[in-house]
């Protein structure tokens, strides 16, 4: 433990208290090959519906293309839908039509829309993984695994979110991991979990405001886990990154 670390909750004098290596590895796979199903299953099901900041997140994606750089053209939040939009070009190269104006036809554009659907659905849909794993880290065993998996992966309102271009499913899926990261942190006292906690808290901001108050659990962790005396510049370095 580090010095002036504060002791772990629940964990008892043997250090016994995290999964096996082996129980999580189970779990891992058990996250990976659901995950694998439900996108593969997303990808073939994306061209449906409409959520209302698609057309937003297209338009400056367009611009982007057309002025040749890869930031907005004016300020566009939330950040992130841009990014996943700028992936699914990046997909097929500097050669992708939608860096030619007269190419934005709306039949292409649709093109593109399924394109950035499927690739937020696969980002989004990988909590299922982090909640397997996190599940199994709880509860000490790798069969706790699969329930949190499926029940996660099941979940009509989440599923079929997950399909659009739009900031809630991404939302979810970031603050998963980033809670996940965060009670690892805690309890391993780990400087190392506790940084992958804030990078995730930051993404579940720039993915919706409502992510912001997922600093507030990251502060907490970093109040338990630095020393008094490191902790503002902790803080500081980890604001930075």
């Amino acid at each position: 433990m580090l010095s002036g670390s504060r002791p772990l909750p629940g964990r008892g004098e043997s250090g016994d208290w995290p999964a096996s290596t082996r129980d999580l590895a189970l779990a891992f796979c058990v996250g990976f090959a659901i995950w694998v199903a439900v996108s593969g299953l997303a990808t073939w099901s994306t061209d449906f519906g409409r959520h209302w900041d698609e057309g937003l997140a297209l338009d400056a994606l367009q611009r982007s293309a057309e002025k040749k750089n890869p930031l907005p053209y004016k300020y566009f939040y939330p950040s992130l839908m841009h990014d996943i939009g700028l992936i699914s070009v990046a997909i097929e190269g500097a050669g992708h039509p939608i860096f030619e104006r007269e190419s934005c036809t709306t039949e292409f554009r649709r093109e593109l829309l399924l394109r950035a659907r499927t690739v937020s659905a696969w980002i989004t849909l990988f909590a299922v993984v982090g909640s397997a794993m996190l599940s199994a880290y709880l509860a000490r065993t790798c069969l706790a695994a699969f329930p949190a998996a499926v029940i996660l992966a099941g979940s009509f309102e989440y599923f079929y979110h997950a399909r659009w271009l739009a900031p809630d499913g991404l939302l979810a899926t970031a603050s998963i991991l980033g809670l996940g990261a965060l009670v690892v942190a805690v309890r391993e006292q780990s400087k190392r979990w506790l940084t992958v906690g804030w990078v995730f808290a930051a993404v579940a901001t720039g993915a919706k405001y409502p992510g912001g108050i997922l600093l507030v659990p990251a502060i907490l962790a970093l109040w338990w886990v630095v020393p008094r005396g490191l902790q503002r510049r902790t803080a500081m370095r980890l604001l930075g990154v």
